[in-house]
């Protein structure tokens, strides 16, 4: 595929994996954090998951998920309205 246009790929990808790579790429780190953190310092999660702080790697996980990650593994997920 070398010599491919951006576009081309971008088709390709979203075609095989059902998303584009920005929503992959958010799926693939939040499942790995979740892996992750249950032995892991939040510091080390975002830090091994290339997010620029443990700040930004909290805000990303409350996104997706409604809750930070140390009350995920705690068991206490907020119920949604």
């Amino acid at each position: 595929m070398a010599g491919a246009c951006e576009r081309t790929i971008s088709r390709i990808f979203i075609r095989d994996a059902g998303m584009n790579y920005q929503t992959w790429r958010q799926q693939f780190r939040l499942l790995k954090a979740m892996e992750m953190a249950e032995g892991d310092a939040i510091s080390q999660v975002a830090q091994q998951l290339e997010f620029v702080s443990a700040s930004a790697f909290i805000v990303f996980f409350r996104q997706l998920t409604g809750t930070t990650p140390t009350r995920y593994h705690g068991g206490i997920i907020p119920q949604k309205d």
